[in-house]
């Protein structure tokens, strides 16, 4: 008797745009990207995929018509690539070694739509920690075409300060949410309530040989967003070496009184004020009544995608042009 795994759901949303890009995962190996209107609640089906994507050192241009994101191989050459939504097709990538989560390469952000910063040097040569000499200019680690009207930057961020054994989430990651709306807040006696059974680590006596640092305590990070002047989405992040995930869990917070969605995998606040969240391959919004408030905490069940499988679906050709 097999076992039924709900498909695992990140997005993105757009910032200029009320619709978002999901990243459908399952089965093992498969991602599909979709596109979540979000005004008219409509989706459009797109590309299957079998790269390792690293959904959250990904980003969308401000209007939503290009992707940039991260194929993350651990033994091979990795791929920073740019797309349009919702096909993996790339207009254009560039090849660099994998970097681990312990520092972080990899993506990047979009300035404006005309405007890219790549996570990792754009100057002169780069050496990765694993020995790859690389250079953004040097056509053998780059393919595609660059479209005249974008601006390529490198992008320095706060890796010296970055230990993943403590649990911190990826620069790239806590830059682009401090970007588009989030604001770490401290609230140490409710961090310590809420990921008390969470944070204690076992590294193994390998580890504590090669990384002294594998014994530090881990420190989540609280986040929060603003939905209106008395409400709020907070949000508990942190990198679990042990487990090798990204652990996540969201509140509402009205006045003083927070309340846990249960179940939420991924959530975030869309044009209309409402809550949008993941849940068990499930999409979930605040419902709204029919005088057009949003009851925030009353999270409806709005697409079930679970029943997605791999089929091969062809790119238009308008998708593979800048």
């Amino acid at each position: 008797m097999s076992t039924f795994h709900p498909a695992r759901i990140f997005f993105l949303l757009a910032r200029e745009a009320n619709k978002a890009i999901i990243f459908r995962r399952g089965p093992t190996k498969w991602t599909q990207m979709i596109v979540w209107d979000l005004d008219e609640n409509t989706l459009e089906f797109g590309q299957w995929t079998k790269i390792k994507l690293s959904p959250r050192r990904c980003d969308l241009s401000p209007n939503g018509e290009y992707l940039i994101y991260y194929d993350d191989q651990f033994e091979g050459i990795s791929t920073t690539a740019i797309s349009k939504p919702p096909y993996w097709e790339t207009l254009c990538k560039w090849k660099h070694k994998y970097s681990g989560p312990n520092l972080g390469y990899g993506g990047g952000l979009f300035k404006s739509d005309t405007e890219l910063y790549l996570n990792f040097s754009t100057e002169g040569l780069f050496t990765s920690r694993v020995g790859l000499h690389y250079n953004i200019n040097n056509d053998k680690y780059f393919e595609g075409n660059l479209a005249s009207f974008l601006k390529i930057e490198g992008f320095s961020n706060k890796r010296s300060e970055y230990n993943f054994w403590k649990g911190h989430i990826n620069p790239l990651l806590e830059i682009r949410m401090k970007r588009d709306g989030w604001k770490e807040i401290e609230d140490k006696e409710f961090i310590e309530k809420e990921t008390s059974n969470m944070v204690l680590r076992k590294p193994s006596k390998t580890w504590n040989n090669i990384s002294p640092n594998s014994k530090d305590p881990m420190e989540p990070k609280l986040f929060e967003k603003e939905i209106t002047t008395s409400s709020f989405l907070w949000m508990i992040t942190y990198y679990h070496s042990d487990l090798g995930k990204m652990l996540t869990t969201f509140y509402i917070k009205r006045r003083n009184i927070k309340t846990k969605l249960e179940g939420i995998a991924w959530a975030d606040i869309d044009y209309n004020g409402r809550i949008i969240g993941t849940k068990e391959g499930k999409l979930y919004g605040s419902k709204r009544l029919k005088d057009g408030s949003v009851q925030l905490s009353n999270l409806e069940m709005l697409h079930d995608l679970n029943s997605q499988k791999p089929t091969k679906i062809s790119v238009p050709k308008g998708m593979k042009n800048w």
